[in-house]
């Protein structure tokens, strides 16, 4: 039987992603051992290495902010050239492991699976949030960055909606996959529902509803404003690190 890769993917940050993250490992899939921040035991930010990598062989992917998307055959190319490195970084990640949940970022593995199918069974889960909460939460992580503190809402709703477009683009192109939509309302409103989809979804069993609802708490909906404040606490600690990874 073929090991799993979930992948959760979507256009921006403030997605409402640590809740989904933690959802699939409550479900019965593994994170990976850097995936966890120690500070928010409900935070699943993206597992360094991977990022990393992520920066340095698909810098055009990460050029703002705001970034535009690049076109279509630009990433297949570009995502083609790099997939050596990064299957090479999964095959470590699952060597004693049977399923790894694992973000990434403006839908890039819609077009890594291609190459990951033969040897895994891969998914993907595609989420959005509404574009208003997304772009206040961003603008208060931004605060204390001197170059993105004064970008407009209008600005930043463009580069989330943008790179929506494309990911719906590569979807389309890439429909024979599986991938499964879902949001962080639909999680937050429907929670029971939304969990036994996912699981049914990764083909496994549906998770205890008391475990949901414990973790799918009300305080979810406001944890922006705690993870806001760690960004801003840590002088954006993590944004430096995944640069200078990428310089190297």
């Amino acid at each position: 039987m073929k090991k799993k890769i979930i992948f959760v993917t979507y256009a921006s940050g403030r997605e409402g992603t640590s809740a989904l993250v933690g959802l699939v490992n409550l479900i019965g899939v593994p994170v990976s051992v850097n995936f966890r921040d120690v500070r928010n035991p409900k935070g699943y930010f993206e597992d360094p290495p991977y990022f990393s990598l992520l920066h340095k062989h698909l810098p055009d992917f990460f050029t703002g902010p705001p970034t535009l998307p690049i076109g279509l055959e630009q990433a297949e190319a570009e995502i083609k050239k790099s997939m050596p490195v990064f299957k090479s970084y999964l095959d470590k990640e699952l060597k004693d492991k049977e399923s790894l949940v694992i973000k990434s970022p403006k839908y890039i593995c819609i077009f890594q699976i291609q190459y990951l199918l033969a040897e895994y069974d891969c998914k993907i889960i595609v989420t959005e949030r509404s574009v208003k909460p997304m772009v206040k939460s961003i603008q208060k992580m931004w605060a204390n960055d001197e170059n993105k503190r004064e970008i407009p809402e209008e600005d930043i709703a463009n580069h989330i909606e943008n790179w929506r477009k494309f990911g719906e683009e590569a979807m389309r192109k890439y429909a024979d996959y599986a991938y499964l939509s879902t949001s962080f309302e639909a999680i937050m409103d429907k929670k029971i529902e939304t969990a036994n989809s996912i699981a049914d979804f990764v083909g496994l069993p549906h998770p205890k509803a008391d475990d949901v609802n414990n973790w799918l708490d009300e305080k979810l909906v406001n944890r922006a404003k705690y993870e806001e404040n760690i960004f801003q606490k840590i002088g954006f600690k993590i944004k430096n690190f995944f640069e200078k990874k990428a310089k190297k």
